[in-house]
């Protein structure tokens, strides 16, 4: 299966970070091949990033880069006259060829790219945030540019994935879209380690204890908060900024000119108690990370959480964290600690700062034993969701099933023996703990293949064993609201079963009418609860005999 990701951005930092972790995870499903297509500058990078992978290169200029010919491109400021001579800064034309020669197109920043309607089928987007449209007025006609484009692909044949509950929400509260429209497919903190050593630079504030800022210049990062917080704590502890566009001192954009304007009146002094040291590269970086005394990210918006306060965690780091709901979201999925201040009030992340530097034995203490149990995410998973969304499945072995090998069916005669023997592999492993709707037994699976009422048994099958098995019940007893409960193999785990599982069960529920969806769970069965959450459930408060009760509501 030929796959081309298509890119003609290639942004710096989290977005060309993502491309080569999720092509790494896909690289391990047998039966694919990948083309990267883009150009100019981007393609140059991308070439350098994907060095040693199996990944061909194709150079197609877009139909149309409208940024190339914006009036007064490149100008600082120029945006606000580029919108009123009606130009167009933020969209990218692809031409009509570049999906055709290919199975499947994916593009991993669908931000700027204007798709051909007619090939939106064989397409899948990744889209990362809603910043421009949270912040319009950050984005003079580019807030309006991206909301027509955003509106093209929600219009589209295209599948689309984000990456938090929260940019679902934010999704159907600006678009108006309905549930289910887009997958929640949360992203992993696990980078690879990069492939040469750092360089044997002496930064100027090594051997410090240095609170490191790792954030390009964009203003939903809001370096405002920190510029103004930071002198709490500088004299001790100075603030190194990393990330495109933050060697604020040699820059000569506009921002760059409010930036050191803002670290004069926070009380800061280049080279003394701010480090202005601008984007690094991953070896680098990383090195930077190491020796950081704490790390802050005083963000306004995201779309998925923080690659830099993953990656803090990871190596028992402390962390000072905007509190913003898609921080929350990402620190539950996790399951680490942070200090939470108010983005917006630079007396709270003074506070905060000056919590962690009193109490910081404590809090270093507690960030590297959390090392040791936080809920880790591999890109593989990722791969493994994404790959579902793409129309493939990987079987136990590893291997690719496609969608045409893969079926979804409903528990009727003739599946008695593969779905027995489902039920013997259910109750060898003791999944009749956590998942008892009834005995696993072959008695049962004649039971289930003879049933005739309104509730649905379904079985997913590949080459003729059974690997996951669901059910919708509660209609046989006259309830309007279905119970849902899925099993899958312990050999299929990880692989997107179990979400295919799930997607066709809720199109069975809204094609039968169903308002919601009804669940249980266990709490510590934290895969299967992350699962539910990305999929739009809402738990209960309480339980109900020892276990989570969620609900999904579903489009009228």
């Amino acid at each position: 299966m030929k796959i081309r990701i298509v890119d003609y951005v290639a942004n710096l930092g989290g977005g060309v970070r993502f491309t080569a972790e999720m092509l790494r995870g896909l690289a391990e499903i047998p039966g694919l091949s990948f083309e990267v297509v883009s150009s100019g500058d981007a393609l140059t990078r991308y070439r350098g990033l994907l060095a040693g992978m199996d990944v061909g290169f194709v150079d197609v200029p877009p139909s149309q880069a409208w940024r190339g010919r914006t009036l007064l491109a490149g100008i600082p400021g120029a945006g606000p006259l580029n919108f009123i001579l009606r130009t167009h800064p933020n969209r990218i034309d692809v031409s009509g060829k570049v999906l055709e020669d290919c199975d499947l197109a994916w593009f991993p920043w669908l931000h700027r790219h204007r798709i051909p309607r007619g090939l939106a089928h064989k397409v899948v987007g990744s889209l990362h945030d809603l910043i421009m449209i949270e912040f319009p007025r950050w984005f003079p006609g580019g807030a309006g540019a991206e909301r027509k484009i955003l509106e093209t692909w929600l219009r589209s044949d295209a599948r689309i994935a984000v990456s938090s509950r929260v940019t679902d929400a934010l999704l159907r509260r600006h678009f108006g879209i309905p549930a289910g429209r887009v997958s929640v497919i949360p992203l992993s903190g696990q980078h690879g380690v990069p492939a040469r050593p750092p360089t044997t630079r002496a930064w100027p504030f090594s051997g410090r204890d240095y609170l490191l800022c790792p954030a390009n210049h964009s203003r939903h990062k809001n370096h405002e908060v920190v510029l103004a917080a930071a002198e709490a704590v500088a004299s001790r502890h100075p603030l190194v900024l990393t990330g495109d566009g933050t060697d604020i001192y040699r820059g000569q954009s506009l921002r760059a000119e409010e930036l050191r304007g803002l670290a004069e009146r926070g009380g800061l002094v280049a080279d003394e108690t701010l480090f202005a040291i601008g984007y690094v590269d991953d070896p680098d970086y990383y090195a930077i990370l190491e020796g950081a005394w704490a790390v802050v990210m005083p963000t306004l918006a995201e779309g998925g959480g923080s690659f830099p306060v993953w990656e803090a965690l990871e190596r028992g780091i402390p962390a000072v964290v905007s509190d913003i709901p898609v921080m929350r979201e990402m620190m539950e999925r996790v399951g680490g600690e942070v200090l939470w201040f108010d983005p917006r009030d630079p007396a709270s992340l003074a506070r905060a700062l000056r919590e962690l530097e009193g109490g910081y034995a404590q809090f270093k203490a507690r960030a590297l034993e959390q090392r040791m149990r936080l809920s880790r995410r591999g890109w593989r998973e990722v791969a493994v969701d994404y790959a579902n969304v793409m129309g493939i499945h990987t079987s136990p072995g590893g291997g690719m099933i496609e969608t045409g090998q893969l079926k979804v069916l409903r528990v009727g005669p003739g599946l008695e023996s593969p779905l027995a023997t489902f039920f013997d592999h259910l109750a060898a492993t003791g999944e009749g703990e956590r998942f008892h709707p009834h005995p696993f037994t072959r008695v049962e699976a004649e039971a289930r293949c003879a049933h005739s009422g309104l509730d649905l048994y379904c079985v997913a099958v590949a080459r003729g064993v059974v690997l996951g098995y669901g059910m919708l019940r509660g209609w046989d007893r006259g309830y309007e609201v279905p119970s849902l409960g899925i099993a899958v193999h312990a050999d299929a785990r990880g692989t997107g079963l179990g979400r295919t599982l799930m997607l066709h069960l809720h199109a069975e529920a809204q094609r039968r009418g169903a308002p919601r969806i009804r669940l249980k769970v266990y709490p510590d069965n934290t895969a299967a609860v992350n699962l539910y959450r990305s999929l739009g459930y809402e738990f209960e408060p309480s339980l109900e005999q020892g276990q989570l009760v969620g609900f999904k509501r579903l489009p009228g």
